[in-house]
Formats: C-alpha cells, structure tokens, sequence
C-alpha cells in the first residue's frame, strides 16, 4: 500500500471517528440494586412499620394484574361520536369505568420518550430509564436488561424474609406472564424467580393479528378464575400488528380494538375490591400505523388504573396542579367536568415500586405520581422526598452529566423547607436537564465528520476516472440526511446500483440483465423493519426468501459453472455459503 492510501485511509478513520463522537451518545450503565436497608433518606414521618422504604399503601395481599396493549394511543381510549373512523368508539370499557367511578379508577394520556419503540419503552416503564444511543455496562448479553427494575424487585421481595433469601419454592411470587417475548428477553429471571407460569410467544410475525393475542387469552382466563397469582401481566401485539399491516382507520384494527374491549372488561369481572388493574399502551402509532418517532400520536399512549382501595377523588384538584407542573398542556376533553392529565411513562416506575412496598429502582429517573397513591399529606411527602433522594443518589454515579452542582445546592433547600411541590418541580427540572444530556446529537461534529470521510472516497473514485461512480456516491451520501431515504435505503441502493451497471457501457448487456436480475432478487431476502409499513411485505416470507436465495444462488452456479468448478476456493464459498443459509433456515423454522 503506497502513501497515498495510507494517507487516505486514515483520513476516512479521522472523519468517523468525529461522526461517531458527535452521533452516538454513550453513556455509562449503573448496575447498582437499591435495597430496603439502603434507602437514599430517611423519612420525616414515621410510616414504615416493618416495611421496605415506606409504608406500603394497600393491602398485603393484594394482587395486581397488568394489561399491555401494544401501539394503544390515548384517543383509542377516549369516545367521540362525531369521529367516525374506525379506532374510535370501540375500546370503550375504560372510558366507562373512569366517568362512572372516578373515586377508584384513573386514565390518563401516557407520554412515552422516545424512540418510541417495544425494547426502550420496556426498559423505561420497568427500570425508570431513559435510552441513550450506546450504553457502557459490565454485562454483554445481547438483550437482557441489567438495569435494576421493579419486576426483579418484586420477585426477590418473596424470596427474601428478614434480609435472607430463602431458596424455598413456596415462598417465590406467582407471577404469571404471557404475550410479547420481548419480555422473556430482556427479563430471563422471571422463569427462575417466579411460581408463575412464563410463556413468551414470537413478537416479529407482523401478518398475524390473532395468534398471540389468542394464545394469552386461553392460557391467561383460566389462571385469572382460579386465583392462583399474585401478579399477572399480559402483553397482547395484536392491535401494534393490525396498525404495521393495514393503518389504525382499517376494520381490522376496529375489529381488534373491541377484541380488546371485550379482553379487558372480561379481566375485570374475575377481581375483587382488593385487587388493582392497570392497562397501558407502551406506545401510540401514526395515521399510518407506524411509530418510533417523537410525533404526538407516536408518544401518546394509555394509562388506566382500577383500584378499589384508592381514593382518586380526594386529589382531582391535586392532578391539575401537578399538569401544571410538569408543563404538558395536553388534555383530551373526555366530559365537561372530566380532563384526562398527563402522566411520563417513567413516572409508572417509583409509582408501582412505593405501590407495592419495594425499593425504588436504582437508576429511576421518574416522578411518584402520589395522585394515584393512596395516603395523607405526610405519607405523600415523604414518598416525593425519597425519590428525589434516590434519583440524587443516582445521578450523583453519572460521571457524564455535567452542570448538576446547581440541582445538589436546590434539594439542600428544599430538604431545609420540604414541599411536596418544591420536590417535584426538582425532580421535573433534572428529568428534563438528563434528556437533554443523553439526547443531544453535536451537529457540527458530524457534518464535520462526513466532509472528511468523503474526501479520500472522492478522490479514489476520480483516480479510477469513473464520474458515473463518484456521482452515484455523492447522491448516496446526500440522501443519508433524509429520514425517508435512511428508512428505505435498501431501496435507494438497489436502484442506484442498478443505475450504475446499466449505465456501464462496458459490461456486456447478457451479464447487465444477469447481475439487474440478482439486484432485484435480494428484496425477497430478508425482512421489513418496522418503519417501513405497509409499504413493505416480505418479513417471515419464509419460503420466499428461501426460494429467492435458491434463485440467486443457482442462476450464479449456472452462469459461472466453469469458472467455480475449476477454482476450488470459489467452490468451497459457494458450498459454505449454502451451507450457512440453509442451516439458518432450518433452524429459524424451529
């Protein structure tokens, strides 16, 4: 390799490496646990009789039952007669529950943080989290969570008596779980720490609307009847699936919708007053059906909580203040006396830790929402104090957030004249000051960094004296700053390669239809991600792409017979290759 290629590729390392530092956020993973005898702050009242950092506010015995229903947006939820599309006025048991019975039940507008996706908004609604792009930690399995959420809190809590851990089967939580096996990924504990039955079921099978939704109502209903939990949750995929497939104004997402309707309000029927539902959607969908973006229908979804025990009424003047607070201003007119508030999705995390009398996961960045907590002014107090604490607490093992001294010298004050208002505007201040840090792209660093990558590339084409190359790479480049054309670039690069090779007057037209024909045969290998609905239909083709593999792969074996029987290293690629495929096939087929 003469200078000048060493000079080029370095320049090509300098220019990414400036890319990578001013795209990929990375921050440092805390693997920390809290635990009871460790809490951030000692409590001002005297409510913990026996229990973890506070007093728990229900029953002992209580048993919770969470309902996931995957891309649920809030206006799904909420009637209007004058809208006749086909996503309104179907789900409309929640709507029901809350206007006949505001005293014990609650629905709000759920506000998820992107992007909004299955996997980030699982880690923020157990763990508390906000996603950076990269995250640093000790642990390199591929989807497991290692972060310290509620759902590992609440299994150790029944195998713990005393601060032991008890290796006694009886004494682990029933837990029973069923849906999405996103879950089974990222919480493989739940099959070994729990009494409960855990069934994951195949998450990616965009086409089909039914089987999973199915599965969990027929393994779900008969543990519900018998009463043989402590905690169930079920994450039904259907309606997220009829979205990707048809769009939320389809039937069939109707159709789906009071699927659901009818799901729930059977869920509902087999509680008693000492149990608590909770239904939520992970994240809401465009008018087209898709979501992972920062759109308004994209990050709001549902929150609806049944408690028998709870008296929301007694904090409806304490909810608008807290609105207020946090600054939303998005409201969805349900009645004219009747606002449904708005809720961070983070918020779920310390909520359902102090509801259920666990430690506050360690790296939680969300706010106790003490209007859905049942307890008087000192209890609630004292729950705002110690998630401030613990966030302090967590925040102060971040050694990249800068600028946090002023937010230390606050809760000094704060602690000096404790104010439950005082606390959350803090804890909303710091929430804000950390989606800041972790979601901040530095632009000049990137643009930088393309420039000087593109330099060296430019110049290899120009020396080969191939314009029609270097133009194809420049149009290439320049359409990487487009979000449409980052979602389809396979796309882009299939019909900008073939540009290149039918404009190419020196390849033979038999070996130009040849390799247009290859081109076009690798859209059937593969499969759609989730963006790219419903303008794209070949994910779990199965056989499709197995036959379009085969297609390739013959007509190649055909054309260059001659050459790969008497070059033995092709022949062995090409056998390696097959071999590789069809072993995947296989096995992806179970």
């Amino acid at each position: 390799m003469d200078r000048l290629h060493w000079l080029q590729l370095v320049t090509s390392l300098i220019g990414l490496f400036l890319f990578l530092k001013g795209f990929l956020v990375l921050r440092k993973t805390v693997e920390k646990k809290s635990e009871c005898q460790d809490r951030p702050v000692l409590p001002l009242h005297d409510h913990n009789k026996g229990d973890c950092w506070m007093q728990r506010p229900v029953k002992n015995d209580t048993k919770i039952v969470l309902l996931i229903v995957d891309a649920l947006r809030i206006d799904m939820a909420v009637p209007d007669l004058t809208d006749g599309s086909n996503y309104r006025n179907k789900l409309n048991f929640l709507h029901e529950q809350f206007t006949k019975d505001p005293r014990h039940n609650v629905l709000m507008r759920f506000v998820a943080d992107p992007p909004t996706a299955t996997t980030q908004r699982l880690q923020g609604l157990l763990a508390g989290t906000l996603p950076a792009f990269v995250e640093i930690g000790g642990s390199f399995s591929e989807t497991a969570l290692i972060l310290d959420n509620w759902l590992s809190q609440y299994l150790y809590a029944g195998r713990t008596k005393s601060g032991q851990e008890s290796n006694n089967n009886n004494e682990k939580k029933r837990l029973h779980f069923y849906g999405d096996d996103t879950w089974t990924h990222m919480f493989p504990f739940m099959h070994e720490q729990s009494r409960g039955r855990v069934e994951g079921y195949p998450s990616f099978h965009l086409f089909d609307l039914h089987t999973v939704d199915g599965n969990i109502k027929r393994e779900m209903f008969p543990v519900l009847e018998s009463r043989d939990y402590d905690m169930l949750i079920a994450h039904f995929l259907g309606h997220d699936h009829c979205g990707h497939k048809f769009g939320p104004k389809h039937v069939e997402c109707g159709k789906k919708l009071l699927e659901m309707d009818d799901v729930i309000r059977r869920v509902h029927q087999t509680l008693t007053p000492k149990d608590i539902l909770i239904v939520i959607g992970d994240h809401g969908m465009t008018d087209e059906g898709d979501h992972g973006g920062v759109s308004w229908k994209e990050v709001s979804s549902v929150f609806f909580m049944s408690c028998p025990q709870c008296n929301f009424l007694d904090y409806q003047q304490f909810r608008k203040q807290r609105s207020a607070l946090v600054g939303s201003g998005d409201h969805v007119l349900v009645r004219d006396d009747y606002l449904i508030e708005s809720m961070n999705q983070v918020d779920l995390v310390p909520t359902l830790s102090l509801l259920l009398g666990l430690p506050i996961p360690y790296g939680n960045l969300g706010t106790v929402a003490l209007d859905i907590i049942p307890g008087n002014s000192d209890f609630h107090l004292d729950a705002i104090r110690v998630n401030a604490h613990q966030v302090r607490r967590f925040l102060q093992n971040e050694s990249d957030l800068r600028n946090m001294g002023k937010f230390w010298e606050e809760l000094i004050l704060i602690d000096d004249d404790p104010s439950v208002d005082e606390y959350q505007r803090w804890l909303h201040a710091v929430f804000e000051h950390c989606k800041l840090t972790w979601a901040t792209f530095d632009g000049t660093l990137m643009n930088v960094g393309i420039l000087i990558s593109f330099v060296p590339v430019l110049n290899m084409f120009m020396a080969n004296g191939d314009i029609r190359a270097s133009v194809i790479a420049l149009i290439h480049a320049l359409l990487q700053t487009t979000t449409s054309f980052v979602v389809f670039e396979d796309d882009v690069v299939r019909f900008l390669l073939t540009s290149l090779i039918f404009s190419n007057t020196e390849i033979h037209l038999k070996n130009k239809l040849l390799i247009m024909l290859l081109v076009r045969l690798t859209k059937h290998i593969g499969g759609c991600r989730e963006e790219q609905y419903p303008y794209c239909n070949t994910m779990n083709h199965r056989n499709v792409s197995l036959f379009a593999f085969l297609a390739l792969f013959g007509v190649c074996a055909i054309v260059y017979a001659r050459r790969i029987i008497h070059n033995q290293s092709m022949l062995f690629s090409y056998m390696l290759l097959l071999i590789w495929w069809l072993s995947w096939w296989a096995v992806d087929n179970g």
